[in-house]
């Protein structure tokens, strides 16, 4: 277990998306939750690691991934079971697209710190099937899920969106998200930064 090693920072959707992988493919690792606060990220663990000084830190025996979607994209190439995503070529592309598509809402999170206008094409989405990229969780669903869940934790309430509205609580009661779920999540309520129609 100790060959497989994610540092990682509580409430960041970056390492969430990792750990969440991680619980779907049912890999044992070793979790080492480090404080942004006292420098955790820039500590030299995880600079051997990680040369940029930044959560998620994540190696895999030699193998060293940093960035969150590659490390998805590698655990599931590496580990192809349980598969998450679809077999079939035209869910498979439906999927990737919207694995790269969530990070348009991503980025316009961290830009704007909310993002309107993208949540109606994302209900939209949802309308047309049970998971992100189709009938199956994906690794698609990791990467807005854990974007969905941040922005719920920052007062979005998701009540004028009812597919997103049940899509987050699905993911909440999935046992990859529960058993990653951030700790200081668990203590406390979030912000609320955000009002308004989300």
């Amino acid at each position: 277990m100790a060959d497989r090693v994610l540092c990682w920072g509580s409430g960041s959707p970056p390492c969430w998306k990792a750990m969440v992988v991680l619980e779907e493919k049912n890999l044992p690792y070793e979790s080492k939750m480090l404080s942004f606060s006292d420098g955790g990220h820039k500590s030299p663990e995880v600079v051997a690691i990680n040369p940029r000084g930044q959560f998620p830190a994540f190696k895999d025996g030699d193998a060293i991934v940093n960035e969150s979607n590659g490390i998805m994209e590698y655990l599931d190439a590496v580990y192809p079971e349980p598969a998450l995503m679809p077999a079939d070529k035209v869910a498979k592309a439906k999927a990737y697209q919207r694995f790269h598509e969530s990070s348009v809402l991503h980025d316009k999170m961290a830009v704007c710190y909310v993002a309107t206008e993208e949540i109606p094409k994302w209900e939209a989405y949802l309308a047309e099937s049970e998971y992100i990229g189709g009938s199956e969780m994906s690794l698609a669903d990791v990467c807005l899920g854990t974007t969905l869940l941040f922005l719920q934790r920052q007062g979005a309430t998701y009540d004028e969106y009812p597919n997103m509205k049940a899509y987050v609580k699905k993911l909440e009661e999935r046992p990859s998200f529960k058993k990653s779920w951030p700790p200081h999540w668990k203590e406390s309520d979030g912000p609320g930064y955000i009002t308004g129609h989300i």
